[in-house]
């Protein structure tokens, strides 16, 4: 499949583009994931360390969608904040001895540390998203925050929802004629 068809067949969630772990996630780990929809199917693209596991979930197949809040955006903006009181605090011991070529890579160290927690606490709480089939659970990494799955998720429910009411309806199971327990023994 060629560039200009998969654009023409899929459209992207620009909201469920995700790079794992930032840009450091990214660039070193190779970490991201992607959900596109389809006309009869999403299309779940995570990339865990340079490798592609394209999942294909038809919209007749799923039978639930489940949410979960998690608390790593709690760990992630505690990890980053203590980092940064303890940035703070080496700069503050070294202030007196005026050393300018130790305080300014705690300056550095310190701006980056302060730009991770403000960019967890601004995306706000994590959750987890995984989409049930029959046959397994299907995590979706690229709905890892809870903004942005309340605006993927109801396009997704809609869409779920027309595809399954097109559906013809199971017929039910025939009763069974013979009750095994008073069948008689082989041989």
């Amino acid at each position: 499949m060629t560039r200009q068809e998969f654009d023409a067949q899929y459209t992207v969630y620009p909201a469920a583009i995700r790079h794992c772990m930032g840009l450091w996630g990214r660039i070193i780990l190779g970490r991201s994931a992607r959900l596109f929809r389809g006309p009869d199917h999403f299309l779940n693209i995570p990339q865990p360390f340079f490798v592609e596991q394209w999942q294909r979930l038809h919209y007749s197949d799923i039978k639930a969608v489940v949410q979960t809040r998690t608390k790593r955006w709690i760990w992630h903006a505690t990890f980053w904040g203590c980092i940064s009181a303890i940035l703070f605090l080496i700069m503050l011991m070294t202030a007196g001895l005026s050393f300018e070529l130790v305080t300014a890579p705690f300056w550095v160290l310190l701006l980056i540390c302060l730009y991770y927690l403000a960019a967890n606490l601004v995306m706000g709480p994590t959750c987890t998203v995984s989409i049930v089939t029959a046959v397994q659970a299907y995590d979706i990494p690229a709905l890892r925050r809870e903004k942005v799955a309340k605006k993927v998720l109801p396009e997704i429910g809609q869409l779920i929802r027309q595809a399954q009411a097109q559906q013809p309806p199971v017929p039910e199971a025939a009763p069974s004629v013979a009750n095994p327990a008073h069948t008689p023994p082989l041989g």
